[in-house]
């Protein structure tokens, strides 16, 4: 065991996250949890949920994305398409089942996240049942869908590039930038690092930028990334989430929060697990809460 006011790194505070996660899942339901743990829970499986993490953080003045939600990916096409849209499940993760959308001339839609058309809706909707199938165990994505805004990204892409904040109680540690559109490989999708000032960082997260499409530059708004994430952060009492942010032409926008990066599975080389694992630290001294490594 372990005493919270030792510095315990990223890496092995990231597992513990992940137990406590599962048990207190509404399937578990360990009763033996301290309150306190289940209290952090409770609340990052609100912020988890897409639609009530958007209602959370327009609650708290924090921008989002414009989106609308439907019971079945069927009822998004009873009206038209904006000419640019998204498309994705409200349960799921790692763009899973996520459709870039823009309506051509000729009413087909070209989707820029798998680089690839659909004649029709019906195509689209086939696609889309065929990848939930063939997804696996503990995968399943659910019914319900979300109909968002097509971020316009800042800095010009097509697929726009996810900021993924490692945002603690104490402050943002790092930001990750990511462009990882579903017609590469993975080994092709292209990461950058950066600390809380900007600062552009090395490779620091193992197994990652192994042959990048491109170079990644920082936006203009870096400063208005760490700024909301902090305002997030300021009214929500977890230790820590890394929170999905977008650097888009009308701002910054909030994305999703999620309580278990990579499905706690991500590593960060020695130096960054250590400089992150103190700031979990801190931050869980700071609200109380008594996680036992």
């Amino acid at each position: 065991m372990t005493e919270m006011n030792d510095v315990v790194s990223y890496n092995r505070l990231l597992g513990l996250r992940r137990w406590y996660w599962e048990q207190s899942s509404p399937r578990k339901k360990n009763s033996e949890l301290a309150p306190e743990i289940l209290a952090e829970m409770t609340l990052l499986r609100e912020i988890n949920n897409k639609e009530r993490g958007y209602a959370y953080a327009r609650r708290h003045g924090v921008p989002v994305v414009r989106h609308a939600t439907f019971e079945r990916l069927e009822d998004v096409f009873e009206e038209p398409l904006p000419q640019r849209c998204v498309i994705k499940p409200l349960a799921g993760h790692s763009s899973s089942g996520v459709y870039l959308l823009e309506t051509q001339p000729d009413g087909s839609l070209y989707c820029h996240m798998h680089n690839r058309p659909f004649a029709t809706s019906q195509n689209l909707i086939e696609h889309y049942r065929a990848a939930q199938r063939n997804l696996g165990p503990g995968h399943i994505v659910g019914q319900k869908v979300l109909l968002e805004e097509y971020v316009k990204d800042s800095l010009g892409y097509d697929v726009p590039l996810d900021y993924k904040v490692y945002a603690f109680k104490t402050g943002v540690a790092i930001v990750m930038q990511r462009y990882a559109p579903m017609h590469l490989h993975k080994s092709k999708w292209a990461f950058a690092f950066y600390d809380a000032g900007g600062e552009r960082l090395g490779n620091i997260r193992l197994g990652v930028n192994k042959d990048p499409a491109l170079e990644l530059g920082k936006p203009d708004n870096f400063d208005e990334i760490i700024r909301v994430s902090e305002e997030f952060m300021a009214v929500t009492d977890v230790s820590f989430v890394r929170l999905d942010m977008y650097s888009s032409t009308r701002g910054v926008l909030f994305g999703e929060a999620t309580p278990v990066p990579n499905n706690g599975k991500e590593r960060y080389t020695p130096e960054y697990a250590r400089v992150m694992g103190e700031m979990w630290t801190a931050s869980l001294k700071q609200l109380g809460i008594p996680y036992v490594v």
